[in-house]
């Protein structure tokens, strides 16, 4: 009788675990801040727990594409722009849409592999695959480009990823995905701050296809005339700025650059709405 009820118990507790898993996959397809909880992982493979920072980033995002502006964020050093939005929201916009075309732009072609790679894993996850179960890798599936089973017989990749400075890049986008472009090293000189500049807009925001079609970039401030600040003064450009308060390293202070008067009050009450508050 004891062995009969324990395993009543246990399966109760399956059927429990396998219906919140059921939810928080309804929920994953309907939302990015719920899709990135149950399907990113950080660089040690653990599940991503969205700070109210992170939060804020993609409510900044929607924001800007909601008012037919590109989107940047610029963010402290390692706080988690890549992991916790650059690339599972480009796993989020194919499942999405199939047809979605999407550009991922980073500093050299090494880091652009490597969020390849990450978009790549996502899609081939199992939880992944339990949110958006049409979403299958295409006939090709390389390291530069990768095509996902769609309609149609666009030439175009679904996902392509290079550095900022590669030459005779081809193709039309619905999203171009700038990651950490400018660093320490490649903004050092004034002459690669500006061809970087230029090949950012000459190369890569010309490819985006149409009046739907939105950027979005990360980055950290290195230099006042690098292709980061060229953006930033864009007026059609949202920029959120988010600078650690010191000495609290817990807390952020920041400034918007693009906004309609409208920010302000949206934005503290979506704060509101998570319980967080950025400093005073």
């Amino acid at each position: 009788m004891r062995s009969a009820a324990v395993a009543q118990r246990h399966q109760v507790l399956v059927n429990q675990a396998r219906a919140a898993y059921r939810l928080s996959v309804l929920r994953a397809r309907e939302s990015l801040a719920d899709f990135i909880e149950l399907c990113g992982r950080d660089e040690d493979g653990n599940r991503i727990q969205l700070h109210y920072l992170h939060r804020c980033w993609i409510w900044h995002v929607n924001y800007a594409w909601s008012r037919g502006k590109h989107a940047m964020i610029m963010a402290p050093f390692n706080s988690g722009k890549t992991s916790s939005l650059a690339i599972p929201m480009a796993a989020y916009l194919i499942g999405q849409n199939v047809q979605n075309r999407l550009k991922i732009v980073c500093a050299g072609d090494g880091n652009a592999k490597l969020r390849l790679a990450a978009v790549k894993a996502m899609i081939e996850s199992y939880e992944y695959r339990s949110v958006f179960p049409h979403v299958r890798p295409g006939q090709k599936w390389d390291t530069t480009e990768a095509f996902v089973a769609r309609e149609g017989n666009a030439v175009d990749p679904t996902l392509h990823a290079r550095g900022v400075l590669t030459e005779g890049i081809g193709g039309r986008a619905d999203v171009v995905i700038f990651d950490d472009v400018c660093t320490q090293k490649n903004t050092e000189k004034e002459a690669n701050r500006h061809k970087i500049t230029k090949f950012g807009r000459g190369t890569w925001l010309s490819r985006l296809d149409g009046d739907a079609a939105r950027a979005m970039a990360f980055a950290t401030p290195w230099a006042q005339d690098d292709f980061s600040a060229d953006l930033k003064n864009d007026p059609n450009w949202v920029t959120l700025v988010q600078r650690v308060r010191v000495p609290d390293l817990g807390a952020y202070e920041q400034e918007v650059f693009g906004a309609g008067a409208d920010y302000a009050d949206l934005f503290a009450d979506f704060l509101d709405s998570i319980g967080a508050r950025m400093a005073a």
